[in-house]
């Protein structure tokens, strides 16, 4: 049973460790006072809370939190309340070392991180349902709490202090469980063999048991590593929707969420699956912020119908136990509103008041460790005002649909992990570059997974997207094409089955069954040799040249095609380096990509797409600025958000006169904007 906000409204709050200071009354007034003087309604605490409210096992003491909770909610502040699953206490894992993870050395974590618990231990489990039944039944009716948050930032892999991943746990109960899983899916270890190609390096097993977890140091399997990080991926899952249960039945009924990176190795749609509100964080800075809008437009999707809660992102400057640097004067603003644009009602900073010691002492909060307002506090008050002003356009419209899509996939990012099939090529980096191109070409996407409504759009864009056969997509996918759909696929998209093995026919799927063509050549695009030259011939677009990029298709291609793009020289010369191929009688059909264009190609290839299906672009800006377009409940247009995104003048050209919604201003035509300007538009 999904739970649904009690209070809908927008948020704008940061994260809140009243225990660090052990609940000093003195630093919690102080705290409220800038919390109201900034214009903070929420904040988000307990996540990594459990040695504070049961330091001693069975001995639970909640008090002191239900009083701070009493006092945010009296000076009209609420609360999202997050189980702290994230960092157990040491009393639990010194006395029970198989409740913490294990490397694939065989080396156990230590107590003094975070997220070293195994998610799979029973025993683990156990302890964590316990303290989520205490904090539901303590907490779960207090009328200042809007929201619930599971764990802290939950993730398959391990991450060491430099960043690097290994493969997640790999203790006794995981492999035990993975054994159990490729049990279930492939009935016989013979069928394991022989999907995963096994007789290969003799690599053959007699018994599912007989499968080990992949080892940094050993030169995997692609496959193993794929269904492991699959595996990791589900197991988090699992725990995840284990609390919220846990929750919901000893009387929660606010919406439940668990905060996620932008990472793609945790599914995000099977870990949300269970959930009401999908909860993100991220840190993205000045010189990369547009990456935020790529998973704003993913996430927004998640659970149909819900909104999204940004619920971490620095306000003032980054860091551990040393600083990364901090963002100028506005930069804060434009962040802060970015969410709210993108469909989001949420937007948190992490955090409230900066820690005195410990792991993350360098991370700048709203307020400094000693109670002093950080450089940017004023710009705290202007944001609330541009919510204040701006909150029942934002609540009573949603962002419109042009019928555009982009496809992502988590289990995706986990098959590359696995094989990046072109040297040196990273899932994450290539999607964000060519969202990016659209971006700045005002032909935004929405980002969709492999289980989205396909009928929701017309043209659907799915680059790098090896298989294509998570939760039925390409039978559905040919279905939607028949039906009239345009589908740009390509380069390296239906070239894997689910094992990440290669199709035994036809190399590229469904894009030759569909279209007829026929793959003549396939070789990766790298220096050596020199890539080859492509000359570009795409309707409504001026004749170029360029070279390939990452990987390089050459097809042969029926009458009926038209080619879009022909390798000038080399082994692939006269081969189709791009071609559309009509498909069913309503105009539908499939844009293969070879190779990947430059951005500038792109966009003429997504824009001959958009002209066959009649979509339009969105407003007309320049590439550092962007133009949200909102619709109302019945579908007529509302208005338009804009945003400089790179400390930078841009401008933005109205389709229409509109009107200021803070100000009350008229506007029309070509609008200027300033370095971190922010317009709502009616």
């Amino acid at each position: 049973m999904k739970n649904k906000p009690k209070i809908r409204k927008l948020w704008h709050g940061a994260a809140y460790y009243p225990e660090v200071w052990h609940f000093s009354e003195k630093v919690v007034e102080e705290d409220i006072r800038y919390m109201k003087e900034g214009g903070f309604n929420l904040m988000r605490m307990a996540e990594f809370a459990w040695s504070a409210m049961e330091s001693r096992e069975g001995c639970f003491e909640l008090d002191e939190f239900h009083k701070v909770m009493d006092r945010l909610y009296e000076n009209g502040i609420y609360t999202i309340m997050c189980t702290p699953s994230a960092t157990p206490p040491s009393w639990l894992t010194l006395r029970n070392e198989e409740t913490l993870q294990m490397t694939d050395e065989g080396r156990r974590f230590q107590h003094g991180s975070r997220r070293h618990g195994c998610s799979n231990s029973p025993l683990f489990r156990g302890y964590v349902m316990r303290i989520c039944e205490k904090m539901a039944k303590r907490f779960g009716s207090h009328p200042g709490v809007i929201g619930w948050q599971i764990d802290n930032e939950i993730y398959p892999n391990i991450r060491d202090v430099n960043g690097a991943a290994d493969r997640g746990c790999c203790c006794p109960i995981c492999l035990e469980k993975f054994h159990r899983r490729l049990e279930d899916k492939f009935k016989t270890v013979e069928q394991l063999n022989k999907a995963w190609s096994l007789r290969l390096w003799s690599q053959e097993y007699c018994s599912f048991d007989e499968v080990q977890h992949p080892h940094m140091r050993t030169w995997s399997h692609p496959s193993l590593i794929t269904e492991w990080n699959n595996f990791r991926s589900d197991s988090n899952a699992e725990f995840v929707r284990l609390q919220a249960e846990t929750l919901r039945e000893n009387g929660v009924a606010a919406p439940i969420g668990t905060d996620m990176m932008p990472m793609g190795g945790q599914s995000y749609p099977d870990t949300n699956r269970a959930l009401d509100v999908v909860q993100f964080n991220h840190y993205h800075g000045k010189d990369n912020l547009w990456e935020a809008c790529f998973w704003y437009d993913y996430i927004r999707g998640i659970i149909p119908g819900a909104p999204f809660w940004n619920t971490e992102t620095g306000m003032s400057y980054t860091g551990g136990a040393s600083a990364y640097g901090y963002g100028p004067k506005g930069f804060n603003i434009v962040n802060s509103l970015l969410p709210y644009a993108l469909g989001g009602e949420a937007n948190c900073y992490w955090l409230w008041r900066a820690h005195p010691a410990g792991q993350e002492l360098m991370n700048g909060g709203v307020i400094t460790s000693q109670g002093r307002p950080q450089y940017n506090f004023g710009e705290c008050a202007e944001i609330s005002g541009y919510l204040k002003g701006a909150e029942k356009f934002l609540l009573g419209t949603t962002v419109k649909n042009t019928g555009f899509a982009m496809t992502y996939s988590c289990k995706t990012w986990n098959m590359f992990e696995g094989q990046a099939i072109s040297w040196g090529l990273d899932y994450q980096a290539q999607m964000n570059a060519a969202y990016g191109a659209l971006l700045r070409a005002n032909m935004r996407p929405w980002v969709i997974g492999e289980e989205a409504d396909l009928n929701l759009y017309k043209v659907i864009y799915s680059p790098f997207m090896p298989c294509i056969d998570e939760c039925g997509f390409g039978s559905r996918l040919a279905e939607w094409i028949e039906s009239g759909g345009i589908w740009i696929a390509g380069p390296l998209t239906d070239i894997r089955d689910a094992c990440g093995a290669k199709h035994g026919q036809n190399p590229t799927g469904r894009i030759e069954q569909l279209t007829g063509a026929y793959l003549k050549y396939a070789v990766p695009a790298i220096t050596f040799p020199a890539p080859a030259e492509i000359r570009w011939d795409i309707p409504g677009a001026h004749s170029t040249a360029e070279k390939a990029q990452v990987w390089a298709d050459g097809y042969e291609t029926p009458e009926n095609c038209e080619r879009l793009g022909v390798y000038a020289e080399g082994e692939l010369k006269g081969l189709a380096a791009a071609f559309f191929a009509p498909i069913g009688s309503d105009g539908g059909g499939i844009v293969a990509l070879g190779t990947k264009p430059s951005d500038k190609t792109l966009a003429e290839i997504a824009s001959f797409a958009f002209l066959r299906k009649g979509l339009k672009k969105g407003p007309e800006t320049s590439p550092n600025a962007l133009a949200v377009e909102r619709i109302s409940a019945d579908g007529s247009e509302a208005g338009i958000i804009a945003l400089e995104m790179g400390f930078a003048e841009g401008y933005v050209v109205l389709p229409r006169p509109m009107k200021n919604i803070i100000t009350g201003e008229p506007l029309s035509g070509r609008v200027e904007l300033n370095a971190y300007a922010a317009l709502f538009l009616e």
